[in-house]
């Protein structure tokens, strides 16, 4: 009689506990405990579902929090027509929260919560560096004050982590509208809630401009994005680097090459969506590989997003077609997944 060694070419584990989630998907295995087999599937396939929209239609803006306390600060609708506004969501609706004191900019970027967040660099609608910004301000929930500036001026750069413990990484100090030119910086600095100082340069190798940011100060990803400006031609990569709070490696690359995804979650539970050329696809990192699941329903570039795991979140803003911006937020729930006992009779 055939044997299910003889057949898949491996031995059946005996756990005490069934695997959780993802990890049992396609897995049988003899569960010790309960002394039965078990074998593990994928009952959906992870879903976005249509959420209220922003009141102000915005592209390039800051974004960050949770699915159910989220904010999107800034950006607009290029070439000139920038926004200090804040929108505030709650789960439910969004709805306005206190405007910014100095920057009406696009491309730029923050980290934190709705209570306790950060908002820096970008560009003032210029074509010149004179318009990238070192300007950083922070947020209580319900106003903005300034913080302290910037090392460098940036704007396109990835942030991560809290508002008084947060990194910023990479990105342009200057503007290269749709092509290609030698901005790309590679300078890391990190904020402890008074003042910004240099950390360790994240490796060109692996550097790049309007990139998706996940984690925190000491376990940073920097996902996807461009080696030169915004939507420069054949720049789009799909590598991926990881800062472990001293120095820089070379990570899982991603499925699909892209700038201007929005990124949300921790090193080892995070997703990246939409993104340039202006798409719908979306992937799900687990600590160790990427994969690509359910589209979002509103393909954009320059989408924000806020969430703390792979497991849930949200996605709004963004540009739907060159001139064209939107104000559709969509809300993403993980693949469910359950685990089935096997009967032998």
């Amino acid at each position: 009689m055939a044997t299910y060694k003889g057949i898949q070419g491996y031995s059946v584990q005996s756990l005490s506990s069934d695997p959780p989630g993802a990890a049992s998907v396609g897995q049988l295995w003899y569960n010790s405990t309960s002394n039965v087999w078990k074998i593990g599937s994928e009952s959906t396939a992870g879903a976005w579902a249509s959420a209220p929209s922003l009141t102000t239609a915005r592209s390039g803006c800051c974004g960050y929090g949770t699915i159910t306390a989220a904010l999107a600060i800034g950006g607009g609708t290029p070439p000139s027509a920038y926004t200090t506004e804040t929108e505030e969501y709650n789960g439910t609706a969004w709805g306005a929260g206190g405007a910014s004191t100095t920057l009406a900019a696009t491309g730029t970027f923050g980290t934190g919560t709705l209570t306790a967040g950060l908002y820096a660099g970008g560009y003032e609608g210029t074509t010149s560096g004179g318009g990238i910004k070192q300007t950083c301000e922070e947020y209580d929930g319900t106003s903005w004050a300034v913080g302290g500036g910037l090392t460098e001026k940036r704007q396109a750069g990835s942030s991560a982590g809290t508002q008084t413990a947060a990194l910023l990484f990479a990105g342009m100090d200057g503007f290269v509208p749709g092509g290609p030119g030698a901005v790309k910086v590679d300078n890391c600095q990190q904020y402890d809630g008074t003042s910004w100082t240099n950390s360790p340069n994240i490796n060109s190798q692996v550097s790049a401009t309007a990139a998706s940011s996940i984690g925190t100060q000491t376990a940073a990803v920097r996902a996807v994005g461009s080696l030169a400006g915004h939507g420069a031609p054949g720049a789009s990569v799909l590598t991926v680097a990881n800062y472990d709070g001293s120095s820089w490696t070379e990570g899982t690359p991603a499925n699909t090459a892209r700038p201007t995804a929005a990124g949300w979650g921790i090193s080892t539970s995070a997703v990246i969506a939409g993104g340039e050329p202006i798409m719908a696809s979306v992937e799900s990192w687990n600590g160790s590989a990427w994969t690509t699941v359910t589209s979002l329903a509103t393909q954009r570039s320059y989408p924000r997003g806020a969430g703390v795991s792979n497991s849930a979140g949200i996605a709004f803003t963004g540009r739907t077609a060159p001139t064209t911006y939107t104000t559709a937020t969509e809300e993403w729930s993980s693949p469910a997944f359950v685990t089935e006992t096997v009967t032998t009779s």
